[in-house]
């Protein structure tokens, strides 16, 4: 942070996607309004732009577990979307956008399937979870506790 604040928005954002906020709706399924994870680069970008310049890659929790289990580099389409950096249409990054806020694609994982899955690499795990067990790359909340509630063995 700069002087202990974090704004909630970057200027030029709108102008910069070149974009109306409703189109940028429309594309990413996220509101441009409240702060996202693209806000939020922009505004370390223009803040720390040493620190930014050393990024090698940008992941969720969940993305920053399944790669260190399996190694797996990846990230599900329900995190990637709430970036507001993915195109809805296609399921994958939005080119115009990752230019027009100066985000290289390169420090994004690869978007895969929910249902993606990779075994546990061999001394990977930390949580006692046997050799080549399966980790799956989506599954979460509501989704996952169904399958927890469905089986009570």
């Amino acid at each position: 942070m700069v002087d202990g604040v974090r704004p909630t928005s970057v200027p030029g954002l709108m102008d910069r996607v070149a974009l109306a906020a409703d189109d940028l709706l429309d594309l990413t399924g996220q509101d441009p309004r409240p702060p996202s994870f693209l806000l939020h680069w922009m505004w370390w970008r223009e803040t720390q732009p040493d620190l930014m310049a050393r990024v090698h890659r940008f992941r969720s929790l969940r993305g920053f577990i399944v790669e260190r289990l399996c190694g797996a580099d990846a990230e599900d389409p329900s995190w990637a979307s709430r970036t507001m950096l993915m195109d809805l249409a296609t399921s994958t990054w939005s080119r115009p956008i990752l230019r027009a806020a100066d985000l290289p694609e390169a420090v994004l994982p690869p978007i895969r399937d929910a249902t993606a899955w990779w075994p546990v690499l061999p001394g990977a795990s930390r949580f006692g979870l046997p050799e080549g067990v399966r980790v799956v790359l989506g599954g979460m909340d509501n989704c996952c506790a169904f399958l927890g509630a469905s089986d009570p063995d």
